[in-house]
């Protein structure tokens, strides 16, 4: 088996089968640099994604706020980290644990491995279902208004354009004070057109918008 089928199969089973996950790293047998390397690239990795996060949307982080500078982070998670990892070997220990510091700490690189994939997904939702959920309201008012109250087309037609040029002019305030100056609304309205045309095959009745809507 190919490494990135292993690792594709590594990740899938720390959500399914988190016990056989855990065995498979443990079995890999890590050396203490492999594991701190590990470790220590995923949570300086972590802590730039935050702070860039943070930057392209401000007080996004409570971290950043509270403690201000990235090695502060760090420090304070692979601290806590190690002490827990120290703390659970230990109990393990005494109560005749089969478990051992290391294999203990390479659980804890690869949960923050799958820390970071989930913190990149989380952002990245963070960062796309604004507009994605602007689509779905400007359809849905424009259903609402045709089907159920049954407005006169051209009453309609204002309410969704003014609706439309609402979120156009906030989406681009918002995008010129993340990425600068640019022109954004001419993207928008043209996947707000897509949307709508893809939205209008879709059924909406009485009891609410179909499964594809």
């Amino acid at each position: 088996m190919t490494g990135r089928l292993m690792i594709k199969r590594l990740f899938q089973d720390s959500f399914l089968k988190p016990r056989e996950a855990a065995q498979e790293v443990i079995a890999f047998n890590l050396s203490y640099d492999a594991i701190f390397s590990l470790f220590l690239a995923m949570v300086c990795a972590s802590t730039a994604l935050m702070f860039t996060i943070d930057f392209i949307l401000p007080q996004s982080a409570e971290a950043v706020e509270i403690l201000g500078v990235p090695w502060k982070i760090c420090v304070v998670i692979f601290v806590v980290t190690t002490a827990v990892a120290f703390g659970i070997a230990w109990i393990g220990e005494k109560l005749q644990g089969l478990g051992d510091f290391k294999s203990i700490m390479a659980l804890m690189a690869w949960m923050q491995v799958l820390q970071f994939a989930l913190q990149i997904i989380s952002y990245l939702f963070l960062l796309t279902m604004p507009p994605v959920a602007a689509f779905f309201q400007l359809a849905l008012i424009d259903r609402i208004i045709t089907d159920r109250m049954q407005m006169d087309d051209e009453i309609r037609k204002k309410l969704v354009m003014t609706t439309a040029r609402g979120m156009a002019k906030h989406l681009q305030d918002n995008m010129a004070d993340v990425f600068g100056p640019g022109d954004y609304i001419q993207a928008f309205i043209a996947t707000l057109n897509r949307r709508g045309a893809e939205y209008a095959e879709f059924n909406f009745t009485d009891e609410g918008p179909s499964y594809p809507f």
